[in-house]
């Protein structure tokens, strides 16, 4: 429980500092000490859900929410899908499927971590983006790479890029709830080890969200690609028995 307790304090003061994190962190983590993948993802749902409600409300003026919402309506349709998967599949092979996306993710996060000229995008794009962060949201809990290309790319602000993902992942954790409810993945265990893990993701949320320090953006992605890639084959043994 300790480690456990450990991971959800770092992953949740990564999450405030830079916005996204949670997902690819905490699952990927705990998954490790947690081999049944649906009660990880319940619990890092569950756990973020406050962390989520109080930075949108505090940063709601500063949120574009037309092109949040125009996501969010491809989100829905992905998150059932997503849902659905994550309710049916095997353990060994929802390991399977995460230890791929630890590795699509490091690859997409190493090759952007430069800086590139701003380019804009079709307008079919936020829709296509939701579909796919809707669908790894609620496979995995991992619904913020598809969103991190999308508004890399355009160059957004630290500012509005940390704002638009925290108050699209609220509106993917309230479509998730229920879907997850229907599928029966809420139990007596997971709420009970949300109950125990809450307080120390809360403290470092707190602790995360005056965590304003430069960083060497280029060398810190890259560091985390490599980072993710020793998380994907930390998992390969858990996708045995397919």
């Amino acid at each position: 429980m300790g480690l456990s307790l450990a991971i959800l304090f770092f992953s949740s003061a990564f999450y405030t500092a830079f916005g996204f994190g949670m997902g690819l962190l905490a699952t990927g983590l705990l998954a490790l000490v947690i081999p049944d993948i649906r009660q990880v993802v319940v619990i890092i749902l569950l756990v973020s859900l406050p962390i989520e409600l109080f930075i949108a409300q505090k940063n709601f003026a500063k949120i574009s929410w037309q092109p949040v919402l125009v996501i969010s309506a491809g989100c829905v349709v992905g998150a059932f899908l997503g849902s659905w998967h994550l309710i049916v599949s095997r353990t060994a092979i929802l390991h399977q499927v995460l230890a791929g996306l630890l590795v699509a993710c490091a690859i997409l996060i190493w090759f952007l971590a430069k800086e590139r000229k701003p380019k804009s995008l079709p307008s079919w794009a936020a829709g296509v983006t939701g579909i796919l962060s809707g669908l790894m949201a609620g496979s995995m809990g991992l619904g913020g790479p598809p969103l991190f290309f999308y508004y890399q790319i355009q160059g957004v602000t630290k500012s509005q890029f940390r704002n638009h993902l925290i108050a699209i992942f609220l509106i993917l954790s309230m479509i998730r709830i229920p879907t997850y409810l229907l599928g029966g993945l809420f139990n007596k265990n997971n709420l009970l080890i949300t109950f125990y893990m809450l307080p120390s993701a809360l403290l470092g949320a707190w602790i995360g969200s005056y965590m304003h320090f430069a960083v060497n953006e280029i060398s810190f992605k890259r560091y985390m690609a490599l980072g993710l890639i020793i998380l994907a084959i930390l998992h390969l043994p858990s996708t045995a028995g397919m």
